[in-house]
């Protein structure tokens, strides 16, 4: 940012306005090192403010999610075409995009180093301490989530990136050793996998069962099991029904919920003995 007088005064009058919170802070610090300067971005603050009831949420959820928006809308942003289509795919991502799957997960942009240099710089992003992995503080990723979802073409290329990562790593293809790939990964299969399932893609759905088998996942897996369930049930698949059902009942048991295992179990039963005739 300027250091001159005049630049000092906005830039502390822009603290203040803040409320002082660290993310609204860094962001718009951030946007100071290009070519906004504090008096401008003082001026963009409160315009943004004005239109927002502040009695509805608190000084620090206010600065956080006008500074966020700032942030996103900036000159800096948009002078890179598909900056913001990046950030709607990261976003996507609960534990972040590592740079080997992130050139499989954005085939449809041409400037991929360009649009990564950009995020960084804008802020929204970071790596984790010694991990190359490009990630959304929660804040960032949920109104990025919101107000600049995906598009359906992009999240479809990330369900099918996911269900063929599962696909080619799956123990019952004879993929053993893959366990830390996939580990590295647990956090956004747990979240894509039950968004891909819902495609009604048989692809995706055995796929999630592939995943599900592993035992030592860290993160709790009924929701992948139970939309792999659902989604079973609404296609009419009884044999990968009763697939899924097992898999449902392997991690009730493990959570030592042993009555909706037995449950579970019991139907799995049902339909592979209408599979039998």
């Amino acid at each position: 940012m300027d250091s001159g007088a005049d630049s000092d005064d906005s830039f502390n009058a822009l603290l203040k306005e803040l409320s002082y919170v660290p993310l609204a802070v860094t962001l718009l610090v951030s946007l100071g090192r290009g070519e906004e300067n504090p008096t401008v971005l003082l001026q963009a603050w409160r315009d943004k403010a004005a239109g927002i009831d502040l009695v509805t949420g608190s000084d620090k959820t206010t600065s956080s999610a006008i500074s966020i928006q700032l942030s996103i809308k900036s000159s800096r942003m948009h002078s890179t075409s598909d900056a913001l289509t990046l950030l709607s795919i990261i976003a996507m991502l609960a534990g972040g995009s590592n740079p080997d799957l992130l050139l499989r997960l954005t085939p449809s942009i041409s400037n991929l180093i360009e649009s990564t240099v950009m995020l960084r710089k804008a802020a929204p992003t970071y790596t984790g301490p010694g991990s190359a992995t490009l990630q959304l503080l929660s804040p960032i990723r949920s109104y990025v989530l919101k107000c600049h979802p995906a598009s359906d073409m992009l999240k479809q290329v990330v369900y099918d990136v996911y269900t063929q990562y599962v696909t080619n790593r799956s123990l019952a293809m004879g993929g053993s050793g893959n366990e830390p790939a996939l580990a590295a990964e647990e956090t956004n299969l747990k979240a894509i996998l039950p968004q891909s399932i819902q495609t009604g893609s048989k692809a995706a759905i055995t796929s999630a069962i592939g995943f599900s088998i592993y035992p030592f996942w860290a993160l709790p897996r009924l929701e992948v099991n139970t939309s792999v369930v659902e989604a079973c049930q609404r296609n009419g698949d009884l044999d990968l029904l009763a697939l899924s059902l097992i898999a449902l009942a392997n991690e009730f048991r493990s959570l030592a919920h042993h009555r909706e295992a037995q449950m579970a179990c019991e139907e799995a039963d049902t339909h592979y003995r209408k599979l039998g005739g």
